[in-house]
């Protein structure tokens, strides 16, 4: 869409895949060589992306920290399913309420939610954003976050903004351009996402390359 309006600029979809906040640093540093790069956007939502930064049981890459470094973990070449998620329970619970959402992602959500920038899903993301923000800086390259909200803090479900606070103040130390969707998504924002799906659909991406258009351009 942006590619259809934009004569200037040639916009190039980086994040597939990426599924993490550390995925996307991968893509991006072993990217950032091309020539002419003019910007980069990172669009970030609080769905998946750090979570899935400590997930080291999957066949994606997982990030830890050591002594405040970064560590890097490979993916596991063969997944072996946990005996809690084999049994009866965990699969009922699983099909009617977890969806997915596994002991490890529930005790991270929770530690978050009570410990904020102390918990580690968070002292992990603000590394790894940290360092994307460092890599764009030293190949000149000025890089744009943008938050995406989740439906369920559109719907006023979970009416904390905590990780989009913790973002932005990430944003302000590094003189890093900034924005949050909260302040641009219309009155009619469940119009943007298919049908009880995270994800947004024609109307939704027409409305986020009009955003970038017509808001980050300028």
């Amino acid at each position: 869409k942006l590619n259809e309006t934009n004569k200037d600029l040639i916009f190039i979809n980086g994040g597939v895949i990426g599924y993490s906040t550390l995925q996307e640093y991968l893509v991006l540093k072993e990217n950032i060589t091309i020539p002419n790069l003019k910007f980069i956007i990172l669009f970030h939502t609080l769905a998946n992306d750090m979570w899935m930064n400590i997930k080291n049981e999957n066949f994606n890459p997982a990030a830890n920290l050591k002594n405040g470094k970064l560590i890097l973990l490979k993916p596991k070449k063969i997944y072996y399913e946990k005996f809690y998620k084999k049994t009866f329970i965990y699969k009922f619970l699983d099909k009617s309420l977890l969806k997915g959402r596994d002991l490890e992602y529930l005790f991270h959500r929770i530690d978050f939610a009570i410990r904020g920038d102390k918990s580690h899903v968070w002292k992990v993301q603000e590394k790894i954003i940290r360092e994307i923000i460092k890599l764009t800086n030293n190949s000149s390259i000025p890089i744009i976050i943008v938050d995406i909200p989740t439906r369920n803090q559109l719907n006023n479900f979970s009416i904390s903004q905590v990780r989009q606070e913790l973002m932005k103040k990430i944003c302000e130390e590094t003189n890093t351009k900034y924005y949050s969707l909260f302040d641009f998504y219309p009155k009619n924002w469940i119009d943007l996402f298919i049908d009880k799906d995270t994800h947004w659909n024609n109307t939704g991406h027409t409305f986020i390359a009009k955003f970038i258009q017509n808001t980050v351009l300028k």
